[in-house]
């Protein structure tokens, strides 16, 4: 997965531009997409199909009932093998947090003191 979180794309990871997709769930999956934090698409682990994607509710679906064994619609998180897998919070919620942790690192990386805790 290439994550581009790059200086070479700055406009991105301004203010502004973080507010904009935290702004909702759907708006923050797709920045998160689009980053490469989450994977674009997931294949179904019964019938090896593509899945579909629900934004809203952050799951990946796979409604083809017939192709898998117990005859049911499979569902994984979009968080699966990834580092929000254990969030409790909501994906907005939890870009923000990083973008203000990075915030403070990088003004006090920028000095030679440590940070205090």
């Amino acid at each position: 997965m290439v994550h581009n979180y790059n200086r070479q794309r700055p406009h991105l990871f301004d203010l502004s531009a973080i507010r904009e997709a935290t702004t909702g769930q759907i708006k923050a999956v797709a920045w998160v997409m689009e980053m490469g934090l989450l994977g674009r698409t997931m294949l179904c682990l019964q019938c090896a199909q593509s899945m579909r994607l629900d934004a809203r509710e952050c799951y990946w679906c796979c409604c083809r009932k017939t192709r898998h064994a117990d005859l049911k619609q499979k569902q994984h998180s979009i968080f699966v093998n990834s580092w929000f897998t254990k969030m409790k919070l909501t994906l907005p919620q939890s870009l923000r947090l990083m973008f203000a942790r990075c915030m403070r690192s990088w003004g006090t990386h920028s000095s030679s003191a440590s940070p205090k805790y």
